[in-house]
């Protein structure tokens, strides 16, 4: 039943931005060259299982609400819980990260129509421009332009972040919304909803 949805569920991944496909979901990088280093800890993965449905219905559903978007991005989707309960919402939700968690995402079999593999650094989204009504990424910037993941910064950490975020306002609509909290040294999470006035 599952493979029959996928099969005739209309997607916005556009083809052609794709190098191929792991484990059966769209891959932006070439499957030869995919490699994984294995950070995600399984009590982790079950850790976002739940707890990003709580965070779900408690943040984003109802700035999804407010904000009237029917298309949003789940950019740095991890397992897959944030964009599958707003899909449960009859939210046309999709979502990206890295290849360590196709094996969560197959595991709780996750549509391949709304979830792919993107490359760590420089990501090439396969959506078109303005594709998003919303384009939301909690808790990932952060480790964006790391060589662990983590803490070990890149030399050039701070262009590596500039292009990444680049490439998700692309996908943005004129008058879309964006949301990418930042966490402070106290490690609370800042919410700033920006207009993307530039489509």
């Amino acid at each position: 039943m599952v493979a029959l949805t996928q099969m005739i569920e209309s997607s916005l991944i556009c083809d052609e931005r794709l190098a191929g496909h792991i484990d059966g979901y769209p891959s932006t990088i070439a499957p030869e060259i995919a490699s994984a280093y294995d950070s995600i800890a399984s009590a982790y993965a079950e850790s976002q299982l739940t707890d990003n449905i709580q965070k779900t219905d408690r943040y984003l559903l109802p700035l999804v609400q407010r904000t009237g978007a029917r298309t949003v991005l789940d950019a740095g989707c991890g397992v897959g819980a944030t964009a599958e309960r707003l899909r449960e919402q009859g939210i046309d939700a999709y979502g990206f990260d890295l290849v360590e968690n196709v094996k969560f995402w197959r595991d709780q079999q996750r549509s391949a129509s709304r979830f792919v593999v993107a490359a760590p650094v420089d990501p090439v989204l396969p959506f078109a421009d303005g594709a998003f009504d919303l384009v939301y990424s909690i808790g990932v910037i952060e480790h964006v332009g790391t060589t662990n993941g983590h803490s070990d910064r890149r030399s050039d950490y701070h262009e590596v972040r500039r292009r990444w975020t680049l490439e998700l306002m692309r996908v943005v609509r004129k008058g879309g919304t964006s949301f990418l909290p930042v966490q402070t040294t106290a490690f609370r999470l800042i919410p700033r909803t920006v207009r993307a006035p530039w489509r």
